[in-house]
């Protein structure tokens, strides 16, 4: 084979490989919320034995329980964007992703949060929040 032929196969070889890995990035979640949902949402990722998300196309699928929380093996973390099934425009607040890593840079868990509601839930909701971390740190237990 002449080295042009050769050149043009391995571009094409390449240009094949790289079509392929593309159809199979991920690049959205899709939030599955219960009809009728309103309250705090915890996804916790990196679970062991707990179950992978689905993928549809090029996006995770999370169907959240009635609950709001949710226990994976997948690990999210390069802060796709989210899309929200069954949510009202302007009803979720807080959205916060946290990834915990080795020392080497490695993900091992994390959590995705936040609230399903009205703005006025919201406060109420981070406000008992904060006073709730608040007395836990006031409890008078040190640790020496």
């Amino acid at each position: 084979m002449s080295q042009p032929r050769s050149v043009l196969a391995l571009s094409l070889a390449l240009l094949i490989l790289a079509v392929g890995c593309e159809k199979g990035r991920i690049t959205e979640i899709i939030i599955k919320l219960p009809d009728g949902f309103s309250g705090q949402v915890q996804i916790q990722m990196g679970v062991v034995g707990a179950p992978n998300l689905p993928t549809s196309g090029q996006a995770y699928v999370v169907s959240l329980p009635s609950d709001g929380h949710l226990q994976t093996s997948t690990i999210l973390e390069n802060n796709l964007p989210a899309r929200f099934e069954n949510s009202r425009s302007g009803s979720v607040w807080g959205y916060a992703t946290s990834i915990s890593k080795t020392g080497d840079g490695i993900p091992v868990g994390g959590s995705l949060d936040f609230f399903v509601g009205t703005k006025e839930q919201y406060e109420i909701q981070e406000a008992h929040k904060h006073k709730s971390e608040s007395l836990r740190s006031n409890s008078g237990f040190r640790v020496q």
